[in-house]
C-alpha cells in the first residue's frame, strides 16, 4: 500500500468550508501564509481541489473582489459570515481556471515557457502531464524541450530549481531572471 504525505487540516474547519460552499454562505477566515502575519478574509467558497500534498479552496475574496486560492491547512479559524455570498462569475471561475496552474497558483495571465530537460530527468518527464497546454519535442542530441502557457512564472522557476541542472530555461527572459535570482540567493547563504 502506498500513501501520499498530506498537509494536516482541521476537520472542523474543513466541515465549515464545505458547508459554506454547498449552502452558499460567505465565511470569515484567519489565514496564515508562511513568513507573513495572519490575515482576516471574508470569502465565498466555490470549490476544493487536491494538488501535490494539500487541499486548496478556490473562492471569491470580498475585500479584493477577485478570485483566489487558499491552502486549507493554513486556515487557522473559519466561521460563517453575515455577508452575502457572491456567486461565481461564469466568465471567471471555471475548471479551466484551476487547471491553468502549473502547480497551485491559477490565473488568467498566459506566459509562454520553453525549457530543455536533459537525461536522466527527461526519461521520466516524458511520462508526466505537467500542464494541459504542454507540448514535448524530442531533441536530436537527447532530452526533450517542454513548452506550455502558464499563469505564474514564479511556480515554474521553483520547479526548474528542483530539477537543476537537468532543467534549463530557454525562454522567457523573465523566467531565466527568476531562476538566476533564486540561485544567487542560495549561493549567498552558503
Amino acid at each position: 500500500m502506498m500513501s501520499t504525505p498530506t498537509a494536516k487540516i482541521d476537520s472542523e474547519i474543513f466541515n465549515i468550508l464545505v458547508e459554506a460552499k454547498y449552502n452558499k454562505k460567505a465565511i470569515n477566515i484567519i489565514y496564515s501564509a508562511p513568513g507573513k502575519k495572519p490575515k482576516e478574509w471574508t470569502l465565498s467558497p466555490y470549490d476544493f481541489y487536491f494538488r501535490g500534498n494539500a487541499w486548496y479552496m478556490a473562492s471569491y475574496n470580498h475585500k479584493y473582489k477577485n478570485l483566489g486560492v487558499h491552502r486549507v491547512s493554513r486556515i487557522i479559524t473559519a466561521n460563517l459570515s453575515s455577508e452575502k455570498y457572491i456567486l461565481p462569475d461564469t466568465a471567471g471561475f471555471t475548471e479551466d481556471y484551476i487547471l491553468s496552474a502549473w502547480h497551485v497558483i491559477p490565473g488568467f495571465e498566459k506566459n509562454f515557457i520553453r525549457v530543455r530537460i536533459t537525461e536522466p530527468l527527461a526519461d521520466s518527464f516524458r511520462e508526466i502531464q505537467w500542464h494541459p497546454t504542454q507540448e514535448i519535442q524530442e531533441c536530436p542530441e537527447g532530452g526533450i524541450i517542454l513548452t506550455a502557457e502558464v499563469p505564474s512564472l514564479y511556480e515554474v522557476a521553483r520547479w526548474v530549481m528542483s530539477g537543476a541542472p537537468h532543467i534549463q530555461v530557454i525562454e522567457p527572459e523573465e523566467l531565466k531572471n527568476l531562476v538566476r535570482d533564486f540561485a544567487e540567493e542560495i549561493l549567498s547563504n552558503i
